[in-house]
């Protein structure tokens, strides 16, 4: 795989520093201390693509499982130059129906290159001479499930584990205190310890420590009796899962949960796809996520002895900048982000992005979730983020489940 490095480098480099710039006064024009349901997504893309007619252009890219539109924004300064005719850098977020700050994340980044053009130098040189679409929400049905709390009837009943029946081991509230918790059984064998300051924690056994739990999973029972909990029941956050693209997809890993019934039978995925294939311009793909703190490259579903070694020094360039910016570190997403290299990641979308399209591709994770805890438990307050552990009559065996 050749890649020309200005049109691979220059792009991505500059998104690295747009995305995480503070804002200005000029670009006070939402709040970004909560998150916002789709209406509000909408109401502020109609808004901006009014301002800036010549800066930004808002289309409808596809429709989720349950009807709502996934957005589409092309940004580029249309006085140098059409769209087609620059190096193209491809953004979205909000893949995860809980990972909402992703897409907050990208609604920011257009935010940032429309009001902040022709008072900053760097947006405005981005805006001159790339083009950057955002599909700030891929996820809309999930995500509004998170941010209003409101369960809509499940329109896509799946077949995770592979039986041919659809949803029927779903996670269930054993204990009647309306929360669906993860479930924890003492175990010496187990990897798990209670914090030391704070029992409610659980952590990695330090080395030699002997354990004491062991998760057992989301709070239910077996089902369909095929020795698994809650394996297979109502997606309900949505059909976006990124495990439905076609690189390294399999039907039979019942594992992959979300994978779909064939590479992008959902429509989000879909969207995705046909997208950038409408793009040719497009030359690398960022997609934003929330969790770790870490930029992950290619592969997810195979060891890097499988890279060509022309393609490497390109993601070590473009990613020593993502590192300098936010001190997140860039690893394999098989070699270090795989609890068990059997058993990887398959059919996700920046695999495909790399090896279907020739993109320089990264999945961003926000959020740092052990420099946020650790404070906390330091300071006596983790009580607002955790909830105390309860012992639970499990129908099978005793069980402690806690919701955090």
């Amino acid at each position: 795989m050749k890649i020309t490095a200005p049109f691979a480098m220059l792009p991505a480099a500059t998104w690295f520093c747009l995305a995480l710039m503070p804002e200005t006064a000029a670009a006070q024009r939402i709040s970004f201390d909560r998150y916002h349901d789709n209406a509000e997504f909408t109401e502020t893309l109609q808004g901006l693509a009014r301002d800036f007619p010549r800066l930004m252009k808002l289309e409808e890219v596809g429709r989720s499982v349950e009807g709502r539109p996934i957005w589409g924004v092309t940004l580029t300064n249309w006085d140098t130059g059409l769209p087609e005719h620059k190096p193209g850098m491809y953004v979205d977020g909000n893949t995860h129906a809980g990972e909402l700050a992703g897409g907050e994340a990208a609604l920011h980044l257009v935010l940032r290159l429309t009001t902040a053009y022709g008072s900053d130098p760097l947006v405005t040189e981005a805006m001159d001479n790339f083009v950057y679409y955002v599909l700030p929400r891929v996820n809309p049905d999930g995500s509004e499930i998170v941010v209003t709390g409101r369960y809509p009837e499940n329109p896509n009943p799946t077949d995770n584990d592979g039986d041919g029946r659809l949803d029927e081991d779903p996670a269930e509230d054993l204990n009647g205190d309306g929360l669906i918790s993860t479930m924890r059984v003492r175990d010496p064998a187990g990897s798990m310890c209670s914090h030391q300051e704070d029992a409610r924690l659980l952590i990695e056994c330090p080395g030699g420590q002997p354990g004491q739990w062991r998760i057992v999973g989301r709070e239910g029972i077996d089902n369909d009796g095929d020795g698994r909990l809650n394996e297979d029941g109502p997606e309900g956050l949505g059909s976006v899962s990124n495990r439905n693209y076609p690189v390294g997809w399999w039907s039979r890993d019942e594992l992959q949960h979300g994978r779909g019934k064939y590479p992008l039978s959902e429509p989000e995925a879909k969207a995705q796809v046909d997208f950038i294939l409408a793009h040719p311009n497009i030359n690398g793909l960022t997609t934003y996520h929330t969790h770790s703190g870490i930029i992950l490259r290619p592969y997810a579903h195979k060891a890097d002895d499988v890279h060509l070694a022309s393609d490497l020094p390109y993601f070590e360039g473009i990613g020593r900048v993502g590192t300098d910016i936010t001190g997140y570190a860039v690893v394999s997403s098989f070699h270090s982000f795989t609890s068990n290299p059997l058993r990887p990641r398959l059919g996700t979308f920046k695999d495909w992005g790399y090896v279907h399209r020739g993109l320089i591709s990264w999945t961003v994770e926000l959020w740092k979730a052990p420099t946020i805890i650790q404070p906390l438990v330091r300071s006596r307050s983790v009580a607002m983020t955790v909830v105390f552990w309860c012992k639970t009559r499990h129908p099978l065996s005793w069980s402690e489940s806690s919701r955090r």
